[in-house]
């Protein structure tokens, strides 16, 4: 989930930065859809240490520690609308 968090980061700057500093018209779709990627990053990145504590701790005890199904649904769903939403900017926009 760092990895994700990280990546998250990096779309969010992409979409929230340089796309409106090369795009003409209307900048503040990409700001926006910038600024919930750089939320998905924080929570993907919260969740990247709880998931490391929950882990250790099941390690110690041999047993195993299935991810959150709600979390993990609710970061890819974010995900996926954010992405749709860059989708439909990028179509509008062009």
């Amino acid at each position: 989930m760092v990895r994700t968090g990280l990546t998250a980061f990096a779309v969010s700057i992409g979409s929230g930065k340089l796309v409106p500093a090369l795009a003409t018209g209307a900048t503040w779709p990409y700001t926006a859809i910038g600024i919930g990627f750089a939320i998905v990053g924080v929570f993907c990145s919260g969740y990247a240490f709880w998931r490391y504590r929950e882990v250790e701790e099941a390690v110690s005890r041999a047993e195993f520690a299935p991810p959150d199904e709600r979390l993990v649904a609710l970061l890819s769903g974010l995900g996926a609308v954010l992405g749709i939403l860059l989708v439909v900017v990028l179509l509008t926009e062009s």
